[in-house]
């Protein structure tokens, strides 16, 4: 491959004129330039042309811009351009256009190089599939000849508008391995630090997206694809940026008009709202007003403040901390100047705890509200520049603080860098000191969501109070790197970093607030957390729902109406308390109300809430900053008013018996569905995403007629729901498949997926009661895993009254939860002392069973004392059948399903 190199930019251009336009339906990629780009062109004296590959005997090459020299460093961070024209069309040198032409220029300023490249056209035989190995292969030539051109290996990305910025997302977001060019050039692969694009193409394979746009005929696709879109569906994924973008792909900002009918703003709103769900980091900057190219009367924001956001975001990813940014065609300095010596645990793998500092030496601004001769706010960046300013709610800020502090202040976040704070798109935290001892008592925290959303509810949003009931001191969890809520990290198998252990409380609702009636509710209003025991760990939690407007627990298109009415609660124990350090939230059994449920609007909760009034104006939403009360049932009364005044349709219980559930919310309930499909969305009992895949035991009152009570049954001596018609175990004896805390919201992994294996074959047993007097009564179980029951046992066939003590739970506290599971544990542990001696007394050797007659634990006792019998029992029969003994096979069932091993000592 050569290099050709013109001595000067007057050559050049004058041959690019002679040659004239490229021709139509050829892929020589001659331009001209008109008077006016040869006129900018002229204003960049530091340039020249560079060839960075030959195809088809066609050479391919890019212009490179180049700051001034005495910017310019060993290893300089860089930026590719790839152009737009509907990739058919277009030139390099669109990026002298308006929406590019002031970021090329602060970014020139900034000691960024600069390059823009030519691709092969989608002409022909070439689809938009050349040209993204064309542009990775321009990345994979300056990376080869990195040291020629004086590039750093590490700070580069790459931008693009319309096609360009399509081609763009596609050549950071695709895997090298899909997109193999040349030969020359193998081995070297391009990692993009951040991708800016704009006005963007970004699904082929989401149809919504193309009403009203270049796409809704479908005929555009041949041009990208090369044939219709049916008939190239890989492809077709392969250049969707949507179906490339995961959780570690690198920051994108997308930049789009909201009256773009060439290629709507759909496109973008999609893609953000894709990395909403896969936890990538995405910013959309909407621009008023504006069509394709950003072209409108009146555009908000202007293209200088286009132009300068643009860089401000690239520069925040390439340049390094203590290098200062330079604004470009402002007079107006941003507050405070960028210095040596950035905060040590930016965007390293250790746990980001607290908000990174500005760097050492970094003036914040002070801004005096009320005119009392203190600050009020104090204006400051954090990491990649951006933007924050604190709110000084308990008047202790003073000239030279850093930082507001986390007791009784407000910081908000501009995380879209648009120069407001408290709007779309941004993050607000604020600490609430109820008593005046110094300490916040309670946090919100408040996640806008972007002013072009397709949902009032969804990922990407939060409105979040976390109540510090136990005096802990511990609140949400935020990745201070991505100013993100990360609810479900934790360390260990299940010590979440989020503030779930102890006597805790929180309320929630993945919305921004002014999509809500009424700020004193919310949606999960609360979730309770109990220690018992005051160790620090959590015994049991409550979770209730408030039901939207109507009975839905979904939100209506004109607004989220909340209710304050509870149309869902769920109560989880640690029947045996053996969570501790190591195992925290070995939670056992929960429960599920659904109905009616009860109104709660008498629970009223006042605060203090002390606030600087006057940065009420700050805030698109200023209501949840001005209230003094939140409506919700609490640690005390919650229970009562779930079993006294809760009007419920059914209820669903679950027990975890193969005790490998270590989630922070509860043991997720089985669905009562088909007793064999597994995979969330199934149509199995573990339907519900959130479910073990096996290994649990589901029971279903699904008319309440049993209200919410016990009992233990005598086939197996465990607790059952009273008034369920039905039940089903999938048994997962060895907890083969693990379900830990359960992997979905993982946030490093793809949404929705399990971590758990969810393995076949395996055992199922399934109850029923056959003559609805509210006990189950008719056992079948598939032991072999074949999906075919063949055994069954009606209890009153073997002449067993099913009927059993009913335990009244309206009035049970956690310590009467524990008694009743040590008394059940030790009366199946008693039962199966007897079953062991029933054995050898017909000659059966136990010493197979050494392990599990030696319990070391009460869950063991539970645990082994149920497999135990169910051995024996079985053991029995097969000696039975086998050997032609005199053991009546009826006995045996009666004595094993009736919990009476007594029968067989006669």
């Amino acid at each position: 491959m050569k290099n050709r190199i013109q001595s000067t930019i007057t050559l050049f251009v004058h041959s690019i004129f002679l040659l004239g336009v490229f021709l139509i339906g050829s892929q020589s990629m001659v331009y001209s330039q008109t008077a006016k780009e040869q006129g900018i062109l002229d204003t960049f004296g530091h340039k020249e042309v560079v060839v960075y590959k030959t195809v088809d005997g066609m050479e391919l090459n890019m212009t490179v811009f180049y700051p001034d020299p005495d910017k310019i460093q060993e290893r300089n961070p860089w930026m590719l351009h790839v152009h737009g024209g509907g990739w058919a069309g277009g030139s390099k040198y669109n990026i002298l256009k308006k929406p590019f032409l002031g970021t090329l220029r602060s970014l020139l300023d900034n000691g960024v190089i600069c390059f823009t490249i030519e691709y092969r056209l989608a002409r022909g035989s070439s689809t938009a599939y050349d040209a993204v190995v064309d542009a990775k292969d321009a990345a994979r030539f300056l990376l080869k000849n990195a040291e020629k051109y004086k590039l750093d290996m590490e700070r580069y990305g790459i931008w693009g508008g319309s096609a360009g910025g399509h081609l763009s997302l596609v050549t950071a977001l695709g895997n090298d391995v899909d997109f193999q060019g040349d030969p020359l050039l193998k081995g070297v692969s391009p990692k993009f630090k951040c991708v800016a694009s704009y006005f963007p193409f970004t699904s082929c394979v989401n149809p919504d997206i193309r009403p009203g746009s270049i796409f809704e005929d479908g005929k555009l696709f041949v041009r990208l694809l090369g044939a219709p879109l049916h008939e190239k569906p890989e492809l077709a994924r392969l250049l969707s940026p949507t179906e490339l973008l995961k959780e570690s792909s690198p920051p994108i900002l997308l930049l789009h008009g909201d009256q773009d009918t060439t290629l709507p703003i759909i496109n973008s709103i999609y893609m953000k709202d894709v990395a909403a769900e896969k936890n990538a980091d995405v910013q959309l900057l909407t621009v008023k007003n504006a069509g394709h190219v950003f072209k409108g009367q009146d555009i908000s924001p202007s293209m200088e403040e286009i132009n300068d956001h643009a860089a401000t975001f690239i520069l925040s990813h390439l340049k390094e901390t203590n290098v200062p940014l330079q604004p470009q065609n402002r007079n107006d300095q941003k507050e405070g100047s960028m210095s040596k010596n950035a905060y040590w645990n930016n965007d390293t793998p250790l746990v980001p705890f607290r908000l990174p500092p500005a760097p050492i030496g970094y003036q914040p601004t002070y801004i005096d509200l009320d005119q009392d001769g203190d600050p009020d706010i104090l204006r400051t960046i954090t990491i990649h520049n951006t933007p924050v300013q604190w709110i000084d709610d308990d008047d202790d800020l003073k000239v030279g603080d850093i930082e507001g502090d986390t007791d009784s202040d407000c910081v908000m976040v501009d995380v879209n860098k648009d120069g407001k704070y408290g709007d779309y798109g941004d993050l607000a935290v604020d600490w609430i000191d109820t008593d005046g001892d110094g300490k916040a008592d309670m946090q919100v925290l408040v996640e806008n969501s972007e002013r072009e959303v397709s949902k009032m509810s969804g990922p990407g949003q939060h409105y979040m109070w976390v109540l510090d009931t136990d005096n802990d001191n511990v609140f949400n969890y935020i990745d201070w790197n991505t100013f993100k809520l990360r609810a479900w990290l934790h360390e260990g198998s299940s010590n979440f970093m989020e503030d779930y252990n102890g006597q805790s409380t929180f309320l929630k609702i993945h919305a921004s607030t002014y999509f809500m009636d009424d700020v004193r509710l919310n949606w999960e209003n609360p979730f309770l957390f109990f220690d018992q025991d005051d160790d620090g760990l959590s015994d049991m939690a409550v979770r209730v729902l408030d039901r939207y407007k109507g009975g839905s627990d979904k939100p209506t298109g004109e607004g989220l109406h909340l209710t304050g009415n509870a149309g869902l609660v769920a109560v989880t124990y640690d029947m045996d308390n053996d969570n501790a350090p190591g195992n925290e939230f070995d939670f056992d059994m929960s429960f599920r109300f659904t109905g009616k449920g009860f109104n709660y609007m008498d629970q009223v909760h006042e605060f203090k809430n002390s606030r600087v009034v006057e940065a009420d104006s700050f805030f698109i939403d200023s209501r949840w900053r001005k209230i003094t009360e939140l409506l919700y049932p609490d640690h005390n009364n919650v229970l009562d008013l779930t079993y006294d005044r809760g009007e419920w349709d059914e209820i669903y219980f679950v027990y975890d018996e193969d005790d490998d559930c270590e989630r922070w919310e509860r043991v997720e309930f089985y669905d009562p569905l088909d007793p064999f499909k597994t995979g969330l969305n199934n149509g199995g009992l573990d339907n519900n995403q959130q479910a073990d895949a096996i290994g649990d035991r589901g029971e279903w009152d699904l008319d309440y007629s049993g209200n919410a009570n016990l009992y233990i049954s005598k086939f197996d001596g465990r607790l059952h729901l009273y008034g369920a018609e039905w039940g089903c175990w999938r048994i997962d004896q060895l907890a083969y498949s693990y379900q830990g805390w359960g992997g979905l919201y993982n946030e490093y992994t793809p949404r929705w997926e399990r971590l758990q294996k969810e393995f076949h074959p395996f055992g199922t047993f399934k109850y029923e009661d056959t003559d609805n007097n509210g006990f189950l009564d008719k056992i079948e179980m598939d032991i072999d895993g074949d999906k075919r029951f063949e055994r069954t046992i009606l209890l009153k066939d073997l002449g067993i009254d099913d009927q059993c003590e009913i335990i009244n739970t309206s009035k049970m506290g956690y310590g009467d939860y524990r008694k009743l599971h040590t008394t059940m544990s030790n009366d199946i542990w008693k039962k199966a002392e007897k079953a062991i001696r029933v054995a050898e007394a017909y000659g059966l050797n136990t010493s197979w069973y050494a392990l599990m007659k030696n319990p070391k634990s009460e869950n063991q006792k539970y645990q082994y004392g149920y497999w135990l019998q169910f051995y024996i029992y079985m053991d029995l029969m097969h000696k039975t059948m086998s050997e032609n003994k005199n053991l009546d096979v009826e006995k045996i069932n009666k004595a094993y399903f009736g919990g009476n091993w007594d029968m067989l000592m006669d």
